[in-house]
């Protein structure tokens, strides 16, 4: 009956609002009912009132056309429910043929006049109803705010969402050389892209991309040419292109993403000029020290008039002279930074777990630690006897580095003393000794033992002869030899992978192993277990019989993570910049780093469009409670570091705000070099113990 298909009309005209309205679609479900499974009704629901407008349109119209979802549509449209103003630009695409012939039909018989609903329907959100409004927030909430994207000549229509600290960041960045300091995960490459794409507009002339590594490589080439309308942008590689190819490709091409180590070479041979170059960005900027390529790079560009830098990094350092010597060395003169608590970012943060799991060590490792704690023993008496580490009641890994810097030095300087080949013999033990105590301890006997049979396949030094020969060395090998017990870490990683992907079958996991060792054991554990995909994710070099992997293979690794079709990557420290995975849910370290750096790309892993997970693998007693404290304690360094670099470098730098405020100083470049002479001043260094640091090179202020 034409009654039937006007089911419970009467109720919605005048303005009820039931619950069940949201359907079994819940959330994600239509603003109004779910029309193709109605919910059941009483009959004396079914009824429309004897004369009203539902019972006339539904006789004029007939039993046979739709006349239910049209009175429907037309009761959403006039409570605001739907309609181009309530939805966002993606999700509207117009009204439907059945709105468009039920507005006619009401305009023919009313004219143009309007009943107090419509009138009310015209008026402004802030001026409707409050019933009304408090309906429209509650359902604009669940469904979600419109998007709005920033729109320019040079991006392409709906790739870059605007977010409010992004564009006072990217406008800051346009007026003068600037180092963009922000966590992981919150869009600094959309940042660059803005700069870019304002940069080519105004000046024109040529992009310069660096980044450190290959596989980033890829990712942001790949991103620029998603996210910007420019054809001509190509990558450079020591592995994919040839020097000449390069020459003709640097003509040809408006945007340049690169290493930074074949830009080095390429402009020492003159096959490149960096005069035409109007902006160069370094992303990973805290890298821009002692002899890395960066430095160099940007010593190049200096010589450039009116050159830009936009400098992105996400962790810069524990301490303002760090900051302060990467702004100096890449030309920056400006600083923005924002951290996870800053009010114009904490919008766009998501939930992160961050939990710590206490393991115990083996039995039996303890016994080796034992053993070779007393071969590092012997070799501290031994150095102290040469006198190194004099007043030093225990002696660190950070002393034995000290020491052999000091003794490497003076050999360098010309300095001929026999004493001085017996204290680096005696540190290299030492320091042997140390890393298989590490080994037995946190990484497990597996590794253990292979750190010893590589040791007796390649025996190069002297240090290893006697390392090898001594008794306690040898009675350990012994022991590591005999049992087959595993670290109990092996079998932890297992449980919380098994678990993770048991709650949620889609999820994506990142294991961080310090070692290659550990990494092709954990692989090798978590490939026995049923669902998990796990693949190892390592770098190029292969020392010995261990292969790194190719620029094509990380790349392939990486597109099957995305895919789906390796669930778990098994990475070193090549996967803690820059990764361009969409969401990975959980991160697991399998052992602490005592850099606060490290510490904070492994972790910005996650967390970054949805809620993450961290979860911390210690063994008790031993160094990993060291390293995590350390980290700990330097991170929340940094992060005062950072606070204090706003309030107390205003004069010296240029300093941004949340709020998009800049401090100006004059000749900011001189008042950095003077800041970074006074901190030399204040804490002189010997000539002899300044060695250009490298990456990957353990350092005094990783312990």
């Amino acid at each position: 009956r034409p009654g039937d298909r006007q089911a419970g009309q009467r109720g919605r005209l005048r303005g009820e609002v039931r619950p069940r309205q949201l359907g079994a679609r819940g959330l994600g479900g239509p603003l109004g009912p779910d029309r193709r499974n109605p919910p059941p009704r009483h009959d004396a629901d079914r009824r429309p009132r004897a004369g009203s407008r539902c019972d006339a349109l539904v006789r004029r119209r007939g039993p046979g056309l739709r006349g239910r979802q049209d009175i429907q549509r037309d009761a959403d449209l006039r409570r605001g429910r739907v309609g181009p103003d309530r939805l966002s630009p993606a999700l509207h695409h117009g009204p439907s043929e059945q709105d468009v012939d039920l507005h006619r039909h009401r305009r023919r018989r009313h004219g143009d006049r309007r009943d107090h609903r419509d009138r009310h329907a015209a008026l402004p959100p802030t001026t409707r109803a409050p019933s009304a409004s408090l309906t429209q927030r509650l359902f604009r909430h669940l469904r979600g705010s419109p998007a709005v994207f920033v729109t320019h000549e040079l991006l392409r229509r709906e790739t870059v969402e605007e977010r409010a600290y992004q564009v006072n960041i990217a406008r800051a960045c346009l007026e003068r050389s600037t180092l963009v300091v922000l966590p992981t995960g919150m869009g600094k490459t959309v940042i660059a892209a803005m700069v870019i794409a304002e940069v080519l507009r105004r000046r024109g002339g040529r992009i310069l991309f660096l980044a450190p590594t290959k596989p980033l490589v890829e990712q942001h080439a790949a991103s620029m040419r998603k996210v910007l309308v420019v054809d001509r942008i190509t990558l450079f590689t020591g592995e994919a292109t040839a020097p000449e190819d390069r020459e003709l490709l640097w003509r040809e091409n408006k945007i340049i993403v690169s290493t930074p180590q074949v830009i080095r070479n390429d402009v020492r041979a003159e096959r490149i000029s960096l005069d035409d170059v109007s902006l160069i960005v370094f992303d990973e900027a805290h890298r821009a020290v002692g002899d890395y390529a960066y430095v160099d790079v940007a010593a190049a560009y200096k010589e450039v008039p009116d050159r830009l830098v936009l400098g992105m990094t996400a962790s810069p350092g524990s301490s303002a002279e760090k900051i302060l010597e990467v702004c100096g060395n890449l030309g920056i003169t400006a600083v923005e930074i924002r951290t996870e608590y800053d009010p114009d970012v904490v919008p766009y943060q998501h939930d992160l777990q961050i939990e710590r799991i206490p393991v115990e060590a083996p039995d039996v490792s303890k016994e080796i630690r034992k053993l070779l704690q007393t071969v590092v023993d012997e070799q501290v008496a031994r150095l102290k006897k040469l006198g190194f580490l004099a007043g030093r009641a225990r002696v660190t890994r950070k002393d034995l580095l000290a020491v052999g810097n000091e003794a490497r030095a003076r050999l360098d300087s010309g300095v001929k003393d026999g004493r001085l080949y017996g204290a680096m013999t005696a540190q290299a033990i030492a320091m042997k000794a140390d890393h298989a105590i590490e080994l037995a301890e946190t990484q497990g006997l597996g590794s253990l033992r292979l750190y010893f049979e590589n040791m007796q396949k390649d025996t190069k030094t002297k240090a290893d002869v006697q390392f090898l020969k001594h008794a306690k060395t040898q009675e350990a090998i012994q022991l590591a030899e005999a049992t087959e017990v595993e670290h109990p870490k092996l079998a932890k990683t297992g449980w919380i992978v098994r678990k993770q992907l048991m709650e949620k079958a889609d999820s994506k996991v990142i294991v961080f192993a310090h070692y290659r060792q550990t990494a092709d054991r954990i692989t090798q554990e978590l490939a026995r277990i049923p669902s998990v995909k796990p693949m190892r994710f390592v770098g190029q070099a292969s020392r010995g019989e261990d292969i790194g992997l190719s620029q094509k293979e990380q790349v392939d690794i990486l597109d099957k993570f995305r895919a789906g079709q390796v669930n778990v990557l098994v990475a070193t420290s090549i996967g803690e910049e820059g990764l361009d995975i969409p969401q990975v849910d959980l991160v697991v370290f399998y052992e602490p780093v005592p850099s606060e750096i490290r510490t904070i790309q492994r972790r910005g892993r996650t967390g970054r469009s949805a809620a993450g997970r961290v979860v911390t693998l210690v063994t008790k007693d031993t160094r990993d409670e060291a390293y995590l404290y350390s980290a700990r304690r330097k991170e929340r360094k940094m992060h005062l570091e950072l606070d204090r670099l706003r309030k107390d470098l205003k004069q010296k730098i240029f300093v941004g705000e949340p709020g998009g405020e800049t401090f100006v100083a004059a000749a900011p470049e001189k008042r950095i070099e003077t800041l970074r002479a006074q901190s030399h001043d204040r804490a002189p260094v010997p000539e002899s113990r300044r060695r250009p640091s490298k990456k990957g090179q353990t350092t005094f202020e990783d312990y």
